[in-house]
């Protein structure tokens, strides 16, 4: 598998990887609850300006979703 992301900064491999890693482990059913919150939290979160303002997010999508 290769992931390629060129956004310039590594909050969008952060998220890839947090939720493919959360994918796999529910897949296998190894994800615990606690594991769940923290890799949901990596995964998808606020974008927020220099003032504290939410401006926007970072999620992943899939290609099937595309």
């Amino acid at each position: 598998m290769a992931v390629k992301i060129n956004d310039g900064a590594q909050r969008a491999a952060t998220a890839v990887m947090a939720n493919l890693l959360l994918q796999v482990l529910q897949k296998h059913s190894l994800v615990t609850t606690k594991a769940m919150e923290v890799l949901q939290s990596y995964a998808r979160f606020p974008l927020k300006n220099w003032n504290g303002t939410t401006v926007g997010s970072v999620e992943p999508v899939s290609f099937a979703e595309l």
